[in-house]
């Protein structure tokens, strides 16, 4: 089983606290490598030489643009459109898709993340929820369908779908596992089970024990072929629970789409605050999946903060 740092192409290597090249650092720090956010700029040589695994770039509202719930204006820029809804269309959606992954297979890596939801924009700072888990994921299905049949039928690197707790992929149950299961249309895919994530959706806990329970419970629910096409788990730590359910948004809601997200990140980064594990229970919760890769995925910004986090988590397996 491999031990990744999560990374992002937005971070600097050379940030990483330690001596030696990034990789002497890394492995310092009993780590195979990172799991390497990517964008959709060139990656330097230091970050493409330690990347095992990557993590795609993430749309926040791609899903209005493909249902026609939003129409893009031509005053905004490109850049703006791609981060937020992969593109003006839904075919420029699609090319958007297969450039991210063009553009990271480059790397070689072990599998390519994609987070499977899609966070509506008029809903971010509401409790309910417009679109349904089935749509979304039909819609993404159908999009990364296409970017693949472009290259060739099946993708140059394994794509593991990731659970959000927006609507699409949530992995509370099999039912979205389900859905790409008969939607795809490529075989070389899995899923990567993140467990902060999963606990948003799941109403949040307040105690690391309870997080541990109710993750191996869920766990347990799952099918056998769903566990086997677990690939990789986003391992950390949310006990958000009383911030979640006490939330309420100051003040009206922005009318532009760009600043409903930006008053957003106080409940999103409350919601899911990549806190490391500290109790060995948690190798249970790896062991019921048994994956070919953890990735620690630590809360970014700080990179003695985030290096000392890993470290505290990935000294839990040995």
């Amino acid at each position: 089983m491999k031990h990744l740092l999560g990374y992002t192409i937005y971070g600097n290597v050379a940030d990483i606290p330690g001596k030696g090249t990034a990789a002497e650092r890394l492995r310092g720090a009993g780590a195979d490598g990172i799991e390497l956010l990517t964008g959709y700029q060139s990656i330097p040589e230091d970050a493409a030489s330690v990347t095992e695994a990557v993590h795609l770039p993430y749309a926040t509202d791609w899903y209005g643009v493909w249902s026609g719930r939003i129409i893009v204006g031509e005053d905004m820029p490109d850049d703006t459109v791609r981060h937020m809804f992969y593109g003006r269309s839904r075919e420029g959606i699609c090319d958007t898709i297969l450039e991210c992954i063009s553009g990271a297979s480059r790397l070689e890596p072990d599998y390519g993340v994609l987070h499977a939801g899609n966070a509506n924009t008029d809903d971010l700072l509401v409790r309910e929820q417009s679109d349904s888990d089935t749509d979304v994921l039909r819609a993404l299905a159908e999009a990364v369908n296409d970017a693949v049949s472009r290259l060739g039928g099946e993708p140059p690197m394994r794509i593991l779908f990731e659970n959000l707790w927006w609507p699409g992929l949530r992995m509370t149950d099999a039912s979205g596992y389900r859905i790409l299961e008969r939607e795809l249309e490529f075989e070389d895919w899995g899923l990567c089970l993140d467990t902060g994530h999963l606990l948003v959706s799941l109403g949040g806990v307040r105690t690391e024990d309870e997080a541990t329970d109710i993750l191996l419970r869920t766990i347990d629910s799952y099918p056998g072929d769903m566990i086997d096409r677990i690939g990789a788990m986003h391992l950390h730590l949310n006990t958000s629970a009383d911030f979640m359910r006490s939330y309420r948004k100051n003040g009206e809601v922005p009318a532009k789409r760009e600043d409903r997200i930006f008053a957003a990140y106080d409940l999103i980064y409350g919601s899911d605050s990549h806190d490391p594990f500290t109790s060995y229970g948690v190798r249970d919760v790896v062991e019921a999946i048994r994956p070919e890769t953890v990735t620690h995925e630590m809360k970014t910004g700080d990179p003695g903060r985030m290096m000392s986090d890993f470290i505290c988590q990935r000294s839990l397996f040995g």
